[in-house]
C-alpha cells in the first residue's frame, strides 16, 4: 500500500474511532507477517478484537461524568464523530445549522465522540480551530468520553454512532437524531446494517436531511421525524471563467468514490466505456478519489483526486455534464454544480427525486446503457442541455440555508414548548 492512501486510512481510522484505536490498528498492521495469510491461512492472519472495537454497541465505551441538574433553556448538546479531512461534508451541515441556532439565541455545545471511547482532544481541537469553528460559530467543544457532559433541553445524536452515546443520556429534556443518510445502507445486510438501523427504534425525534429520509423512518420504524433541505455556499460555487478548455471540447465529469458503494463506481465505469466507443472525443474527468494504480479502465480520463474546496467550483464550470450518482439520500453535490451553472446527472430513485426532478437536472435508470445513452444524446442536442442548465441554475440560486434550518428550530421549539 503506498504512503499516501496508508496515510489516509489512518486519518480516516483517527476520525471515526480514536486514537486508541488507531494505535492497535497500526501495531496490527506493523506487526502483520506478510505472505501466507495473504492466501487466506487462517492461523497466520492478524486476529480482530470484535467485542472490543464494537464496545461501543453495548455501551461499554466511556462517556463523560454527567451533570445532574435543570438545563437552561435553549440549550443543546450536539454528539459529533471525531474529525477528520477538512471540508467534510456531514460536519459542516451540522456545524452551519449550530451557527443558524446560536445566532437565534441557542447555547450550542458539541462534544466529539469516538467508537473507541479515545482521547482524541488535541487532534479534534487542531482541526477545528483551523477549518471548521468559524463555520461553527465559535461553538464551543469538548469530548464526549473524558469531558462532563452538562445538562441540556435537547441533545442530538448526528450519526448512528453517536446514537450509542446519546442512549445513556439522562440529563435532558428530549433527545433528537440529526439523520443525513439512511446510515444502514453503508453496510451489507448484516452485523453492522442491524446495529446503524436498531437506532431507529429508541425514539429518538428525528430531523432529516430530505423528505425522503422523514417518510422512510417514519413508515418502516414510526419515528416522528421533521424534516429540512439543502442549499449550497453560494459565494464558493458560482460559475468561473474557464480559459483552458477548446470552445468544441465535451466533457463530463465524474464524481467517483470506489471506497463508497453507494456512489456506484463500477455503474459508472461501464457507462464511461460505452460513451468512449461512441464518443470518442469526449473528455473525462474522475474526482473525490484517486484512481491512479488502482483501476485499469479502457479508456483517457483526467485523475483530479481530492480536490480542495475552492478548486470544485472550476472543475464544474468547465463540464459540460457532472455525474453524482448516489444509491443513498444525496449529498450537496448537485446543488453546488448547478450554482456553477454545470448540468447534474444523477439516478432517477426516490432518495434523488426529493430534490431533483426532470427539468433542473438528467435523470437516468442507474444502467450504464441508459446513463451511456442520456449523455450522448444531451452532448448532441446542445439547446436541451442549456434549458437544463438554466432551469438547474435559477433552482439552486432559489435555496436558502436559512430558510431550511428555520425548519430545524421550528422543531426544537415545537418538541421543548409543547
Amino acid at each position: 500500500m503506498d504512503i499516501k492512501r496508508l496515510t489516509g486510512k489512518a486519518y480516516t481510522v483517527l476520525r471515526d474511532e480514536g486514537v486508541k484505536t488507531l494505535a492497535r490498528k497500526s501495531i496490527r498492521y506493523l506487526t502483520k507477517k506478510p505472505g501466507p495469510q495473504d492466501a487466506g491461512i487462517p492461523f497466520l492472519t492478524p486476529s480482530i478484537d470484535i467485542c472490543n472495537d464494537y464496545a461501543f454497541a453495548i455501551c461499554r465505551v466511556r462517556i463523560g461524568e454527567m451533570v445532574d441538574a435543570e438545563p437552561e433553556a435553549k440549550t443543546i448538546n450536539w454528539f459529533v464523530p471525531d474529525l477528520g479531512a477538512p471540508g467534510a461534508g456531514g460536519h459542516l451541515n451540522i456545524f452551519r445549522c449550530v451557527a443558524y441556532l446560536s445566532r437565534r439565541g441557542w447555547k450550542n455545545r458539541i462534544y466529539f465522540s469516538n467508537t473507541a471511547g479515545g482521547d482524541s482532544r488535541a487532534a479534534v481541537r487542531e482541526l477545528y480551530e483551523k477549518y471548521y469553528a468559524e463555520v461553527a460559530d465559535n461553538a464551543p467543544i469538548y469530548s464526549a468520553h473524558f469531558d462532563e457532559i452538562l445538562p441540556a433541553e435537547a441533545v442530538f445524536a448526528t450519526s448512528w454512532q453517536t446514537a450509542y452515546n446519546v442512549k445513556q443520556l439522562t440529563n435532558c429534556k428530549k433527545k433528537f437524531y440529526f439523520v443525513s443518510d439512511f446510515e444502514p445502507m453503508f453496510f451489507p445486510c448484516g452485523g453492522e446494517y442491524v446495529l446503524a438501523e436498531n437506532t431507529y427504534k429508541w425514539g429518538f425525534i428525528g430531523v432529516t436531511a430530505s423528505s425522503w429520509l422523514k417518510e422512510k423512518l417514519e413508515g418502516q420504524y414510526g419515528m416522528k421525524c421533521y424534516d429540512y433541505g439543502f442549499s449550497y455556499e453560494k459565494d464558493l460555487y458560482c460559475p468561473q471563467e474557464v480559459k483552458d478548455k477548446k470552445s468544441d471540447e465535451k466533457t463530463v465529469f465524474f464524481y467517483v468514490r470506489p471506497s463508497t458503494a453507494r456512489r456506484a463506481f463500477v455503474v459508472a465505469m461501464l457507462a464511461c466505456q460505452l460513451i468512449s466507443e461512441r464518443m470518442p472525443e469526449i473528455r473525462f474527468i474522475f474526482a473525490g478519489e484517486k484512481l491512479e494504480g488502482k483501476y485499469k479502465l479502457p479508456f483517457e480520463y483526467e485523475d483530479a483526486g481530492i480536490l480542495p474546496l475552492k478548486d470544485l467550483p472550476y472543475y464544474y464550470s468547465k463540464s459540460d455534464i457532472c455525474v453524482a450518482l448516489s444509491c443513498s439520500n444525496l449529498s450537496l453535490l448537485p446543488l453546488e454544480i448547478m450554482g456553477c451553472r454545470s448540468v447534474v446527472m444523477s439516478n432517477d430513485d426516490e432518495q434523488v427525486r426529493w430534490l431533483l426532478n426532470d427539468k433542473n437536472s438528467i435523470l437516468v435508470p442507474l444502467v450504464p446503457e441508459s446513463i451511456a445513452d442520456s449523455i450522448c444524446d444531451y452532448l448532441t442536442h446542445p439547446e436541451k442541455l442549456e434549458a437544463v442548465r438554466q432551469a438547474g441554475y435559477e433552482f439552486a440560486r432559489a435555496t436558502s440555508w436559512d430558510e431550511e434550518y428555520a425548519k430545524v428550530e421550528g422543531c426544537l421549539l415545537e418538541e421543548l414548548e409543547g
